[in-house]
């Protein structure tokens, strides 16, 4: 799996950057939006992982993005130290497929990046029963 990781906190990406790096999983990451922007143009990804270091605004240039990434399926898990249900609303509302509140345990984190990817690709999807 390779997964787009916007993180500034360093403490924060060397947690998940373990954690995913323990599942086999590669964590690229980005330091700024428009770094990540850019290589979503040119390169493919699993999933897209975004800390959201403090709660957005609808007019934040990642809040933004999610709106408009016309073209772009691959699912978006963000993250966040706030628990505020307007906050979650406004992300998931925007084009989030999924929000993890930190602190968070590296179990759950992988868990769910799994089933994103797993929901966003049903034709690789371990599980799967045909109706004849």
């Amino acid at each position: 799996m390779n997964i787009a990781c916007l993180i500034t906190n360093t403490s924060v990406l060397k947690v998940v950057r373990t954690a995913f790096m323990q599942a086999g999983a590669e964590c690229v990451h980005f330091t700024s939006e428009v770094v990540l922007f850019r290589a979503l143009l040119r390169q493919k990804f699993d999933l897209i992982f975004i800390d959201l270091d403090v709660a957005p605004t609808p007019d934040d240039a990642i809040v933004s993005w999610l709106n408009c990434r016309a073209g772009n399926d691959t699912p978006v898990l963000a993250m966040s130290p706030v628990r505020d249900a307007h906050m979650t609303a406004l992300v998931l509302n925007a084009g989030a497929d999924d929000l993890l509140v930190r602190p968070f345990d590296a179990v759950e984190l992988l868990a769910r990046a799994h089933a994103l990817v797993r929901r966003s690709n049903p034709r690789g999807a371990r599980r799967r029963i045909e109706l004849a």
